[in-house]
């Protein structure tokens, strides 16, 4: 029994894991499409990687401007 448990305590730690650096993957993805890394973040340890990567897909590309980043003098 206790190998049962050792093996679900395991699977668990992997799971945890995998959905942290999946989240960060897609805030880094995010960021690239030009939204923003932490919402997107955020977005996906609530409602999962899959899912948020989907609605992320789903959305337009943003273009942003070299203008529109310039610091105004």
């Amino acid at each position: 029994m206790d190998d049962y448990i050792g093996a679900i305590q395991i699977g668990v730690v992997v799971l945890a894991v995998w959905w942290l650096i999946s989240s960060i993957a897609i805030g880094l993805a995010a960021e690239k499409r030009g939204r923003g890394l932490g919402a997107w973040f955020w977005i996906s340890i609530f409602l999962g990687p899959i899912l948020a990567a989907l609605l992320l897909l789903a959305y337009p590309i943003v273009e942003t401007d070299e203008a529109d980043n310039a610091i105004p003098q």
